[in-house]
């Protein structure tokens, strides 16, 4: 690309923790699975916009500048059919927001998934209110991954993804992270729900964003655990 085009670009830092680099002063590109470079590509902009490292109006100008010149070598994005079917993905460490996520799938005609970690949460694993419990210590360092014991097969025969957890410190448990970082799931419709004494959704887009790149991941919803199918299928049929 030529040097006079390099005027579009998000400004950051370059110690920022996301997988690209800074050109220049405010240039951004990232390599794709061959090694060469794409400036300014999509994915980047969709991936800091979930961020929040770059505004609505920034996003804009951004993506119509994408718009017009992805016809170049440069901006040549990989397009990845998907099937139309959609999965009810889960992590439950009490059983709670397994049976919501069961019930959510019953309700949609969903396939079910439920994300197994490799080493099981105890019951002193999961005390909050023990800063050395191991709930605990992931939940502050937000760049440990725990480990999971399977996958999804051929994820590309769904173009939507529900995602279920119970609420840990106002978030998605970092597992979540480990399950959306195992995957390409660009195009994807992502969307959340969730399980809690009391908590809302948090942050919780903006944890597990940069986990997702390339989706699309729509707001979502704490429910009760008896949440009835009537109630679901109303909720996820908007996605």
């Amino acid at each position: 690309m030529a040097e006079d085009n390099k005027v579009h670009g998000i400004n950051v830092d370059e110690n920022d923790s996301w997988p690209g680099k800074v050109v220049g002063t405010n240039y951004l590109y990232r390599k794709n699975d061959n090694g060469e470079l794409i400036l300014n590509d999509r994915d980047t902009v969709e991936m800091c916009h979930a961020m929040g490292e770059i505004d609505d109006e920034e996003y804009a100008a951004e993506i119509a500048y994408i718009d017009e010149h992805e016809e170049q070598p440069d901006y040549k994005r990989i397009q990845i059919k998907r099937g139309g079917k959609k999965l009810v993905v889960f992590f439950s460490a009490t059983g709670n927001t397994r049976k919501l996520a069961k019930t959510l799938a019953d309700s949609i005609d969903a396939d079910l998934h439920e994300i197994i970690p490799e080493k099981p949460y105890t019951t002193e694993d999961l005390n909050w209110q023990d800063r050395n419990s191991r709930s605990s210590i992931e939940m502050n360092d937000k760049t440990i991954r725990p480990a999971v014991a399977n996958s999804v097969e051929n994820i590309d025969q769904y173009d939507t993804i529900f995602i279920g957890f119970p609420i840990w410190w106002y978030v998605a448990p970092t597992i979540i992270c480990t399950f959306l970082e195992q995957y390409d799931l660009r195009g994807m419709t992502i969307v959340p729900f969730a399980t809690s004494g009391s908590s809302q959704m948090g942050h919780t887009n903006k944890e597990i964003g940069p986990s997702a790149r390339g989706a699309n991941i729509y707001e979502g919803k704490r429910f009760p655990v008896n949440a009835s199918k009537e109630e679901l299928k109303a909720w996820a049929e908007q996605f």
